[in-house]
């Protein structure tokens, strides 16, 4: 008798319906969603191959966009075709369709960033409004939490910058 292989994937979701698979073949990584009712989503078109996910939502509505990694519950969840992004934590870059080159790590750091390029936040909350502001960073908790659309901002610590919302080329500590 033939050995049989079996792969065994759990629900994710409130109904346990909604599975995401990860295959890999020889042109790169294909992505897929697959709902109870069989339908399939690709996650990345065309000869993307080097994005990784890991998390509810994680990189669910990415199209183009390439050497992106989501992981947490909606990680780079709105990403269409930013590449070089790399979202760490629950709601990291959640709001992210075209931004370009950001990190973030901690939980909803640079979550509202739409397409602000160049951008690194490491701390819970940091650049959490940014949507446009390009060349910023936020270190620390909050650090430049109200930044919207200043760009080559430095806040180091906690809360540091906190308000600033549209200067540009500030450093605090």
């Amino acid at each position: 008798m033939s050995p049989t292989a079996r792969l065994h994937i759990k629900g994710v979701g409130s109904d346990n319906t909604t599975f995401v698979v990860k295959v890999q073949n020889l042109a790169g990584l294909l992505s897929l969603q697959i709902n109870n009712a069989g339908s399939v989503y690709n996650l990345g078109a065309g000869s993307v191959g080097f994005n990784n996910a890991f998390g509810n939502g994680a990189l669910i509505s990415n199209t183009t966009g390439d050497q992106n990694s989501g992981f947490g519950y909606f990680g780079l969840n709105a990403n269409t075709t930013g590449d070089a992004n790399s979202g760490f934590g629950y709601r990291s870059l959640a709001s992210n369709t075209i931004g370009a080159r950001n990190t973030s790590i901690g939980a909803r750091a640079l979550q509202g960033n739409v397409d602000g390029n160049d951008n690194t936040a490491i701390g819970s909350l940091s650049l959490q409004a940014n949507s446009a502001g390009g060349s910023n960073g936020g270190f620390g908790y909050q650090a430049l939490q109200g930044n919207t659309v200043g760009s080559n901002n430095n806040g180091f610590g906690k809360q540091s910058l906190y308000s600033n919302s549209a200067g540009n080329n500030n450093t605090a500590i």
